[in-house]
């Protein structure tokens, strides 16, 4: 699926978050996340960015274990030719 698609869920999640309807958010947030990983890689910004807004719905909603579970594998991935404080 194209990038496009996942910015355009993004930021329909974003729209939600705002709203307080974090049920409605979240399932976009996961799916756009699924999306940039698959077309741009692990390692793109955007699925940074992603992972960022996904977290702080968690937050927002008080859900920190679930933002642990779901986040931390990904959340602490050292970035290649990155030096040792760089993670």
């Amino acid at each position: 699926m194209h990038p496009d698609v996942a910015t355009g869920l993004h930021n329909l999640a974003m729209l939600y978050q705002a709203q307080g309807a974090y049920a409605k958010a979240e399932p976009l947030y996961v799916r756009a996340l699924d999306i940039y990983e698959k077309a741009l890689g692990p390692m793109h910004p955007d699925v940074g960015l992603s992972l960022n807004t996904l977290a702080e719905l968690y937050r927002d909603q008080g859900a920190y274990a679930k933002g642990r579970a779901a986040l931390g594998p990904r959340a602490r991935r050292p970035r290649e030719g990155a030096g040792a404080n760089a993670s």
